[in-house]
């Protein structure tokens, strides 16, 4: 038990940071409402575990491993972050909360974008779990791993049952400047990814 409560806490403070995957899930399920939210959540959360998945059994760090590969993954992750934030800023398209009913693969393709967008979720999970993962034994390490699986769980589906509650009130009631505000955060964390490849570069020099 002590150990799948260290996999809750290590889980929690890996997901609830804002970051793409919360941006995405944010405004999905204002688009959509209940309960469709909620497949969204699945979504988010079925990627999430696949990374952490990938960070918990070592493959993340064989793709941090290579300085150029991080470069290439970084540069890849700030495009598709730009141009995500980029479209939800400029969309001419007022849309209303609970507007949206329609849900497809693209939700699902969006999920794995956002996720997997961020190359320095991929490196810190790859840190974190890599060095979390070499301190318990193998009987310990699925105990670890369920905890981790139960924190994305609450907070994704907890995250998206609360926007989804509180949609409704007049502040949320027009879903246009939370697409601007996402589209913004969207591009800030675009730029920070430049700013850390460029120190990288910078520092070799």
């Amino acid at each position: 038990m002590h150990t799948f409560i260290e996999g809750v806490m290590a889980g929690f403070a890996y997901v609830m940071p804002i970051g793409a995957q919360n941006i995405f899930l944010i405004h999905s399920s204002m688009k959509l409402g209940a309960p469709k939210n909620l497949l969204v959540a699945s979504y988010v959360f079925l990627a999430d575990l696949s990374l952490a998945f990938i960070c918990f059994f070592g493959v993340g760090q064989i793709l941090t491993s290579s300085f150029i590969l991080r470069i290439i993954l970084s540069l890849l992750g700030s495009l598709v972050l730009f141009m995500m934030g980029y479209k939800l800023i400029t969309s001419s398209q007022v849309s209303q909360v609970g507007e949206d009913q329609r849900i497809g693969t693209g939700y699902l393709k969006k999920a794995v974008l956002v996720t997997y967008a961020n190359p320095q979720a991929i490196i810190d999970g790859a840190l974190i779990y890599g060095a979390l993962r070499a301190t318990y034994s193998s009987g310990n390490l699925a105990s670890f791993f369920m905890g981790n699986v139960t924190a994305s769980i609450l907070w994704f589906g907890g995250l998206s049952t609360a926007v989804a509650i509180f949609k409704n009130t007049e502040v949320l009631s027009n879903l246009k400047w939370v697409e601007r505000i996402c589209g913004i955060l969207m591009l800030l964390m675009g730029a920070k990814v430049i700013w850390v490849v460029f120190r990288s570069v910078y520092d070799l020099n």
